[in-house]
């Protein structure tokens, strides 16, 4: 693969000299083992990322029919606690050693390396295999620079995403650090974007505003009007008290003492309900809000890891700006004005909604890049289904 490209799909990166082919990709970029004709023997990576046998069909325990549900040929999988943006937190070297070991005693003949993007975390495991299982007099690095460059041009470009990952690789292989090859964009209170020729911005989605409806109409031959897209947004309508002067409308950015944000419906009594961090009860809508007014922005802003640029808390995801994330896995969807100062001209255009949102709007899933809204709604058919097992 050229060093220019990124990936797509489950590209095969190397074979050993005994007939182990590895192979990579990510979930976001139609990766992934659950992709692959034919299946892997063994498949790797986080937890929450790795589709799982116990994720496909789940029936309760005494149904009969579970002995007519159709099986596919799952592999050995293997899940690790692995944040994103960093490394495995409870396993070292003896692992990686012992999991090469396990390959050849039983004779696995294919892998997948897998994560959300297929960058970051793939990049890591790749590396190692590579270390461990390819010969020595064919491999052409020295160090854990020169090996993730290896990867990189073997698979993709934007493979291994942070200094930590880099000094990771340098232990479990037992080599020196080598050249940093993280990249460390400099910038101010913003992402610097002078490098960035990715992004192509499209006027007539620049001039949709935040206030817009979520439900577009338009009129059929017979004249009515008919809805189209599914409305996302929960109105402010009904006796219910709200918040007034949001900064997005319909809903309220609440902060808790344990430094978590998070946004929810402006309606008051909101605040009642649990930290989604901590659990406790004690939100408070006014800090929140307060936290993203431009005289006061600057005040609780942090460092991004990534770029150096400071940002919301809100607006960062594992320590890295969304920002950043974007750029590298979703970069069609930034909208970005005015240079991006201030937090209101980071923007997001959501895929499954086409609306424009803040950047301090989106979440960071397992399986995506999407608005808030979304995710809120998600969650709401998942406890009616929940709901609905209790009462059986």
């Amino acid at each position: 693969m050229s060093k220019a490209n990124c990936h797509t799909g489950n590209p095969l990166v190397f074979e050993t000299s005994d007939g182990v082919r590895v192979y990579a990709g990510g979930n976001t970029r139609k990766g992934g083992w659950m992709q692959m004709q034919p299946r892997p023997e063994l498949a790797i990576g986080p937890q929450g990322v790795i589709r799982v046998a116990r994720s496909f069909d789940i029936i309760p325990d005494g149904f009969t029919c579970v002995n007519h549900v159709q099986s596919i040929n799952v592999p050995h999988i293997i899940e690790l606690e692995w944040p994103d943006f960093s490394i495995p937190s409870n396993v070292g070297r003896e692992f990686w050693v012992s999991l090469v070991a396990d390959v050849k005693s039983k004779g696995i003949k294919s892998i997948s390396c897998q994560c959300m993007g297929g960058h970051g975390r793939t990049g890591v495991q790749l590396a190692i295999f590579a270390h461990l299982m390819i010969e020595k007099k064919n491999q052409t690095w020295k160090d854990a620079g020169e090996l993730i460059q290896w990867v990189r041009d073997s698979y993709c470009t934007h493979a291994v995403e942070a200094k930590s990952q880099q000094e990771y690789i340098s232990t479990v292989c037992q080599i020196p650090l080598g050249q940093d090859k993280v990249e460390t964009i400099s910038g101010g209170t913003a992402y610097n974007w002078s490098n960035v020729n990715a992004i192509k911005f499209d006027p007539d989605e620049l001039d949709m505003e935040l206030e817009e409806s979520d439900v577009k109409f338009k009129k059929s031959k017979k004249g009515k009007k008919k809805q189209v897209g599914k409305n996302y947004f929960t109105s402010n309508k009904g006796k219910s008290k709200t918040i007034p002067n949001t900064h997005i409308t319909g809903f309220a950015l609440y902060w808790c003492e344990c430094g978590h944000y998070e946004f929810r419906s402006n309606k008051i009594s909101d605040a009642k309900k649990p930290c989604g961090s901590c659990g406790e009860t004690d939100m408070m809508y006014e800090i929140g809000e307060m936290s993203l007014d431009n005289n006061n922005y600057d005040e609780f802003t942090e460092k991004c890891e990534a770029t150096g640029g400071m940002f919301h808390p809100i607006e960062m995801h594992n320590g890295i700006s969304k920002m950043y994330i974007i750029e590298k896995e979703k970069p069609k969807q930034l909208r970005i004005e005015k240079g991006g100062i201030r937090w209101q001209d980071r923007k997001f255009k959501c895929e499954l909604t086409n609306r424009i949102r803040p950047l301090a709007f989106v979440s960071i899933e397992d399986d995506g890049i999407y608005s808030t809204e979304v995710v809120i709604e998600r969650r709401k058919e998942v406890k009616k289904i929940e709901r609905k097992l209790d009462d059986w």
